[in-house]
């Protein structure tokens, strides 16, 4: 009775402390620079973003994160046409 009791209280135990888990960091702002570069005579102007994503499951719950950078070039004009934005 006293292995079953001690059972008992290590998985209540158990529990609490996985139900108690730390509240998420929010994630920081992504960072974003504007650049220019010269090729061929032409100026080319660009922005850089550089950030992180959290990948998550589908209780909401954060798996990874997942770093990216992004290149766009500015006045590029419709950019729903990209094949990714």
């Amino acid at each position: 009775m006293k292995i079953m009791a001690a059972f008992v209280l290590v998985f209540a135990l158990v529990a609490s402390v996985r139900a108690q888990k730390a509240p998420e960091a929010p994630y920081p702002e992504p960072s974003v620079t504007q650049h220019s570069v010269d090729i061929g005579g032409a100026s080319h102007r660009y922005t850089a973003t550089a950030g992180t994503l959290p990948l998550t499951n589908l209780r909401g719950e954060t798996l990874a994160q997942i770093f990216f950078i992004s290149y766009t070039q500015d006045g590029a004009g419709n950019t729903g046409s990209r094949p990714i934005l």
